[in-house]
């Protein structure tokens, strides 16, 4: 995961016209996925997790 958000950062350093729209919007998405899957994993954790430590 490391890698990936360092080689988004090394791109996103580059001029948005170089990169073109079509790749930008993938990263966007790819953002947005990830952010979904995380929260996702987030939300099933807690509710797996007994109710003491969900409280914390």
């Amino acid at each position: 995961m490391i890698d990936f958000q360092a080689a988004e950062k090394k791109r996103l350093k580059e001029p948005a016209s170089e990169i073109g729209l079509e790749p930008l919007c993938a990263m966007i998405n790819n953002n947005l996925r990830c952010y979904d899957l995380a929260m996702e994993l987030s939300n099933s954790t807690i509710e797996a997790l007994p109710q003491n430590y969900a409280e914390q």
